[in-house]
Order: structure tokens, then sequence, then C-alpha cells
């Protein structure tokens, strides 16, 4: 997986040359264990036991008109 530490032009924001973009979305209970830790409750090894059992929520962003264009298609509507 490419790294966003490159070198874009002058004012371009780093994901700009990249037309799709997955990602860990992390939930408040990861927040939460990130935040005691850094509050000091939780000692390294407490969060890291804690974040161990969250289960990752993934994210894919589509910046790229000319993937929806090309990749993405209608397939069928299902009536519920």
């Amino acid at each position: 997986m490419a790294r966003l530490h490159c070198r874009l032009p002058q004012g371009s924001p780093p994901y700009a040359q990249y037309d799709i973009i997955e990602g860990g979305v992390a939930d408040d209970r990861v927040f939460d264990s990130v935040d005691l830790y850094l509050q000091g409750v939780y000692s390294r090894e407490q969060a890291l036991h804690q974040l161990r059992w969250k289960k990752p929520n993934l994210q894919i962003c589509i910046s790229s008109q000319k993937v929806l264009d090309n990749h993405l298609h209608f397939l069928e509507a299902i009536d519920l």
C-alpha cells in the first residue's frame, strides 16, 4: 500500500493522486481506549489489550469520478 508521504504540487491534498483510498475508521470504543491511555488512566499494555479486541471498521473512499464512471454499474433493484 502506498504511503501518503509523497511530493505533490503545492496546495494539492495528499490524497489527490489516489482514485480509491481504504482505511480503518475508529469508533467510540477505540477513541475511549486511546483517550484513557493519553490521560494516563491506562498503561500502554492495558490500552493495547483493550484495542486488541476491537474489530476494525473499514471505510472505502472513491475520490475519482473516473472510477465511478468506469467501474460502478447498476445491476438490479429489489423490492422489499
